[in-house]
This record gives structure tokens, sequence and C-alpha cells, in this order.
């Protein structure tokens, strides 16, 4: 019976990673402590690694995609299993797309607070102020 692998906690702190590299292509073999993709924490890269052993025959977690810990990044399985009921299952725990995969970068939701160009006369005036309280 084929059965979603999901992102493991690889660091005391960590909550989610980034995918960086799979080091096997669907349709391997894969047996438990067999390491599957390099992923990216909040300390380092690390090696995720198969709890499961059969043929991985999806990878949900694109390279460069963010995946919060729990969350579906494979299905592994016996080579021909039907794994549709499992995908539709995996996209309801839907994994993080990056950001700049066939696109030009988008603008960030956050947005920069740019200060006020001050004036010599701005200036002047507040050095003024500051003189005069510091003199009172």
């Amino acid at each position: 019976m084929a059965k979603i692998l999901e992102m493991t906690q690889l660091s005391p702190t960590m909550t989610e990673g980034v995918f960086v590299k799979w080091l096997v292509s669907k349709g391997d073999e894969i047996r438990v402590g067999d390491m599957l993709a390099e992923v990216e924490t909040d300390k380092a890269v690390m090696e995720l690694e198969s709890f499961e052993k059969g043929t991985l025959l999806e990878i949900i977690a694109i390279e460069g995609s963010k995946v919060k810990v729990g969350q579906a990044v494979a299905i592994i399985g016996k080579k021909g299993e039907d794994v549709s009921d499992l995908l539709k299952k995996s996209q309801s725990s839907a994994v993080e797309k990056p950001k700049n995969v066939g696109k030009e970068e988008e603008s960030s939701p956050e947005k920069t607070v740019v200060p006020k160009k001050k004036t010599l006369k701005d200036l002047q005036a507040e050095a003024n102020v500051k003189i005069l309280e510091m003199t009172q």
C-alpha cells in the first residue's frame, strides 16, 4: 500500500525547510535509511532520510519549494500502484511553491519604508533645536 512521505523535523528548532535537491528520482527503489533529498533548514542544509521502503511513485515537493514539517513531500509504494487518491490528499496540505520558478521576480507584500529626504534647511533647523535644548 502506498504511503505519503512527510517532511520530518531535521533539527530541534525546524518548522519548515526548502528542498534544495532531490537525491533520488521517480521510479527509484528506496530502502529505509536512504537519503532522499537535501533540505535547507533554519540552521543548515541537511539530508532527508527515508523511514519507509518501496518505489518512489511521486515527488510532491519540487526543488526550491518551502515545506512545513508534517507536509507531504513524496509518495512511496509498490511499482505501478495507483496513487491518485493520495495525490488528492497530499494537495490538501499544499506545498509552498518557489517564488521565482518561470516568472520574473514579484514584489514582496512587505513594503520597505523609505525615510523622507531632509533638506539642508531641515537639518539646520534640527541642529539649532538640539543646540538650544542642550544649552537650556
